[in-house]
């Protein structure tokens, strides 16, 4: 079976923990931007409770707050502008760790050949427990010369 380095790509971005971590950091950015818009809004707050001490009369109270942001053009605009930038710092940190991930799996392709026999696995320094897909070599392939690197092994 033959894989297209377009598939080889996408099954490296798809196994990628670093560009998992990435989109979550800009999915917990964007609801940081969102909680910073919510500033701009009043915010209100309802409460009611009983006090029953004993010997003295049972005491109720019923409380309404309300915040209303009067000056929103200080620091509620300052704060999401804030987010907002970070939301984009974590954009460009997703795309710099895709192109990173990108160039590491060519560096990988053109250092280790792409190929998997298995008298090669078997003398491999990992013992054969070498990690990433690998692809069969077709049958009018010649065997790659032994002086060529093992491909990454599992630590």
């Amino acid at each position: 079976m033959l894989f297209t380095l377009e598939d080889l790509f996408a099954a490296a971005r798809e196994n990628s923990p670093m560009l998992r971590r990435e989109q979550k950091m800009i999915e917990r950015t964007e609801a940081a931007v969102n909680s910073a818009r919510k500033e701009y809004y009043p915010d209100y707050t309802l409460s009611a409770g009983y006090f029953n001490m004993g010997s003295m009369p049972p005491m109720y109270e019923v409380r309404a707050d309300f915040k209303l942001p009067l000056y929103f053009w200080r620091k509620q605009r300052a704060g999401v502008a804030e987010q907002v930038s970070n939301l984009s710092q974590a954009r460009r940190n997703y795309e710099a760790t895709d192109q990173s991930l990108h160039g590491r799996t060519c560096n990988s392709i053109v250092t280790h050949p792409p190929f998997a026999d298995d008298d090669h696995r078997s003398g491999a320094p990992c013992g054969g427990r070498c990690t990433g897909t690998t692809l069969r070599r077709p049958p009018d392939v010649p065997s790659p010369p032994k002086t060529r690197l093992p491909p990454r092994c599992r630590r």
